[in-house]
């Protein structure tokens, strides 16, 4: 059975979708060096940018990226879909995703299971003794070899070459990244089965290190996907420009922040400057989102639209389940549930 590798393999994303940027604890060295004077909110935005390549490379391989508390061992996520019969919720098993993290907290192997509760595929990670991600098996149903990806990096720690292989030993697909004298991570380029170029990925930076611009040239070398970026005193990410392929302006997203660094407001417009939508959110002390409204073209509110988030957490802060709830009929109602089994060290 053949899978779609999205599944397994860690993402790359061409265009950063995030409207945040998350705190790391950290010096940025490169601007010490230069004398900016960075707040403490962008200093630590900067840094997460520069762990995750602007979003460009953005590996999740430890608990604590995946913002989870205390040392954890486990985390089996399943995801619940939720109906109303005869006055009873109803479940059905949507998703189910097992991680499994070592005890210095490296994600070292995950499981997908199918809507029936049975095994799915399952990968195993490797890492070298500087601690990167070198091999990756993935195990069909049967427990046998469906895919190996192999990935390699420069002295600094920089991925640099992805490789990815078919049962058979065949490459099924393979990536190369290139970085620039700063450890910017400059340009990407993919290849398919045949070792044939079908996309590179270029990408730009300002003063302060964020990603700036980025843009895809195809096989036939046309360029596309532009997208430009800017972001504000403390690293967030409020106006993202995307472009068509004549270079004209195709759609902007517009975002507003808390003091937290949470998205509040996402406007979309058209390149003409008309608001095609806008979204609001409020979050929790926790920075969970707890409700989202969507609103009309012409400005008015969607009530039936309307999102909202509740959580319970265990004794170490960690959510283990998340509720999730849609207006039906005029009336607040369950939609899904997503359930998080942890254990810890």
């Amino acid at each position: 059975m053949k899978y779609t590798l999205a599944r397994f393999i860690l993402p790359i994303t061409f265009i950063a979708l995030s409207l945040t940027l998350g705190a790391c604890n950290g010096k940025n060295d490169k601007n010490k060096r230069h004398g900016n004077n960075l707040s403490p909110a962008l200093a630590d935005s900067l840094k997460k940018a520069k762990l995750q390549k602007n979003n460009i490379i953005d590996k999740h391989l430890t608990w604590r990226e995946m913002h989870l508390e205390g040392h954890v061992k486990s985390i089996s996520v399943r995801q619940y879909s939720i109906s109303m019969v005869g006055g009873n919720e109803e479940r059905k098993l949507k998703s189910r995703k097992d991680n499994i993290f070592d005890s210095v907290g490296r994600l070292v192997e995950f499981t997908y299971y199918k809507t029936n509760g049975k095994f799915d595929l399952k990968t195993r990670i490797s890492y070298d003794a500087k601690g990167n991600d070198t091999l990756a098996y993935v195990y069909d149903e049967a427990g046998k070899i469906d895919f190996k990806k192999i990935t390699k990096y420069d002295a600094k720690g920089n991925e640099i070459e992805r490789i990815t292989y078919k049962a058979d030993g065949k490459i099924h697909n393979h990536t190369l990244y290139k970085y620039d004298d700063s450890d910017h991570l400059v340009g990407t380029e993919y290849y398919d089965d045949k070792e044939i170029l079908q996309k590179k990925g270029t990408y730009k930076y300002d003063s302060n290190d964020f990603k700036s611009e980025s843009f895809l040239i195809d096989s036939a070398g046309r360029q596309g996907n532009k997208a430009t970026y800017k972001y504000d005193e403390n690293g967030n990410l409020p106006e993202i420009i995307y472009y068509k392929y004549d270079e004209s302006v195709d759609n902007k997203l517009l975002s507003r922040f808390d003091k937290k660094g949470n998205a509040v407001e996402i406007i979309s417009y058209t390149a003409d400057g008309v608001a095609q939508s806008r979204n609001t959110y409020k979050y929790d002390d926790k920075n969970n989102t707890t409700e989202a409204d969507f609103y009309k073209p012409d400005g008015s509110h969607d009530e039936l639209k309307t999102i909202w988030y509740e959580y319970e957490y265990d004794k170490t802060g960690n959510a283990v389940k998340k509720s999730i709830f849609v207006v039906k009929d005029g009336k607040r109602v369950p939609f899904e549930v997503i359930e998080s089994e942890i254990s810890y060290y």
